[in-house]
């Protein structure tokens, strides 16, 4: 049976999959797509398959969502988050892609969606920004929320941020892969790495 946050998802990205061409009915075309000619970072590659295949076996009900985002991998434009370069593992070891909003493949209004990637033993560090931030989460790693603490929601479970709180995640020992949508004031406007 799958969970009420796995068939929301699945149905949001299969109606963005036939919403794009009646976009581009109008006019409007795919805002940025990954540049021609320009690989998918090898640790997307890797890990969005190792978690992929893990989440799979764990939680058959993320299939759908793990569908449609593996036929976007190829098409995302894949970025690092700006740091100070005190943690070099980050630095190395995390990519991310707006795939709906600013900066994203298509943009619908005041919502941001996109994926994180990351390499296993990799936290991505305690930030803070004014949208309400949810992800779906589709690994076993862990997430950290000011007031609350590290925990590990499970593959397929939802973890909710409210706008300007502190939050973080990590991988653990299998690669990291979530995705997120951010809502609220800021959400139009904010890119990611912000």
């Amino acid at each position: 049976m799958k969970s009420l946050v796995a068939e929301v998802v699945e149905c949001l990205l299969a109606e963005l999959e036939g919403f794009m061409p009646s976009l581009a009915s109008r006019g409007a075309t795919v805002c940025n797509a990954r540049p021609a000619g320009e690989r998918v970072p090898t640790l997307v590659q890797e890990h969005f398959v190792a978690a992929s295949a893990l989440a799979r076996q764990e939680r058959p009900a993320v299939n759908g969502v793990l569908d449609a985002l593996e036929a976007l991998v190829p098409q995302l434009a894949w970025h690092k988050r700006p740091s100070d370069g005190s943690d070099k593992g980050f630095d190395d070891g995390h990519f991310n892609a707006i795939i709906a909003g600013n900066a994203g493949l298509v943009s619908l209004g005041p919502v941001l969606m996109g994926v994180s990637v990351m390499a296993p033993g990799v936290t991505y560090p305690t930030h803070r920004h004014p949208p309400d931030e949810c992800y779906i989460a589709l690994c076993p790693g862990q997430w950290w929320r000011e007031g609350q603490g590290w925990w590990a929601p499970g593959i397929g479970n939802l973890v909710h941020n409210p706008g300007n709180q502190l939050h973080a995640m990590r991988s653990g020992s299998a690669p990291h892969l979530s995705l997120w949508v951010l809502t609220g004031k800021g959400a139009a406007g904010f890119a990611s790495g912000s």
